[in-house]
């Protein structure tokens, strides 16, 4: 038997050692053999692994602490670890409106003395994003309502709010030095040419001294909803549209787009399922990599002008979905979660 499952009180022997005194049971009062008693346990022995599974967990956390809430955002933990964010109350209120206790709020809570910090309020609508600047000097977040909101992390003071856009907000991203921040969402506003209203996307930067925008991407659809975004330590801007197969970067201080390229898809009604499903930059803003909705795997080395493809494991277990990836920055690895259960992990060289 192994460490573990000598620790364990969930084993195929300490089933059958609890489930033995039935057995005996039903042999003295039915007159059964194992060859009939054995079936019929099976239900009852999946059951009872299931809930003596359930204890177990328990017990091992009992001592871990428990917040009621829900996470929603890029960068949940301060960059020491003692600061985490997370929601509570976090409903839309397309359904009609709530009371001001009702809606969302954002909770700073303080691992160290475990209590809650701040409790940040404002918001009107669903909160789709929080996250700590890199400093850990601001906690930004983005919502339903249409605005950002920039709270100071040792006061919980609002210090900005960027919008109402008369529309939703999307998740955006801070800059790696804490400056500036990406306001991304769709609004809607009125036409210079014919008077009517007409929606609009936004992927604008924006200053986190003075809550003021800084410049602005101009797309050629100004209708397309951005999706996923992630600024790079050489200020360049990657950012994908929803239901699509486009990327650009942009260097925003300058107005210039950098680059811009599709994944190559010949039957268009499958678009929507290799549409990027998250984006990242790695080793300093040399590798862009993307997840599409399939789980595979694309990874871009500007500077060697390299690209992989890591497809997704093949099977119908891959359906299931939660597939994420992460860049273990310190070991040069890349950890990818997917479908199927697994975590796989890459050397890129």
């Amino acid at each position: 038997m192994s460490n573990d499952q000598a620790s364990s009180m969930v084993t195929p022997d300490a089933i059958d050692e609890s489930l033995a005194p039935i057995v005996s049971r039903a042999h003295s009062v039915y007159g059964v053999s194992d060859a009939v008693v054995q079936p019929l346990l099976d239900k009852v022995r999946a059951n009872f692994t299931r809930a003596l599974e359930d204890l177990q967990a328990k017990l091992l956390f009992k001592d871990l602490e428990q917040l009621d809430g829900k996470l929603s955002g890029s960068q949940t933990f301060s960059t020491d670890g003692r600061l985490f964010l997370y929601v509570i109350d976090n409903h839309n209120t397309q359904q009609g409106s709530r009371s001001a206790a009702k809606l969302p709020k954002i909770v700073v809570y303080d691992f160290a003395n475990k209590r809650q910090k701040h409790v940040l309020t404002g918001h009107e609508d669903l909160v789709v994003w929080t996250a700590f600047s890199p400093d850990d000097s601001q906690v930004a977040s983005a919502s339903y309502d249409g605005s950002y909101r920039l709270f100071d992390t040792v006061t919980g003071d609002c210090r900005h709010v960027i919008g109402p856009i008369d529309g939703q907000c999307t998740p955006g991203a801070w800059s790696p030095d804490s400056k500036h921040i990406i306001v991304c969402g769709n609004g809607r506003r009125t036409s210079e040419i014919t008077g009517a209203l007409e929606g609009y996307s936004i992927v604008a930067v924006f200053s986190a001294m003075t809550g003021e925008e800084v410049a602005r991407f101009k797309h050629e659809d100004p209708k397309s909803r951005p999706a996923h975004v992630a600024w790079s330590s050489r200020n360049d801007i990657a950012f994908t549209r929803r239901h699509d197969t486009d990327i650009w970067i942009w260097k925003p201080f300058e107005d210039e787009i950098i680059s811009s390229f599709s994944l190559k898809i010949e039957d268009p009604r499958m678009k929507v399922y290799a549409s990027f499903g998250k984006i990242s930059w790695a080793r300093g803003g040399k590798l862009l990599i993307v997840m599409i909705g399939d789980g595979t795997l694309e990874v871009w080395d500007r500077d060697a002008n390299v690209k992989w493809t890591l497809e997704r494991p093949q099977g119908l277990d891959t359906k299931r979905f939660g597939q994420s990836f992460f860049w273990l920055e310190q070991h040069q690895i890349l950890m990818s979660l997917n479908g199927d259960g697994n975590l796989r992990l890459f050397k890129l060289d």
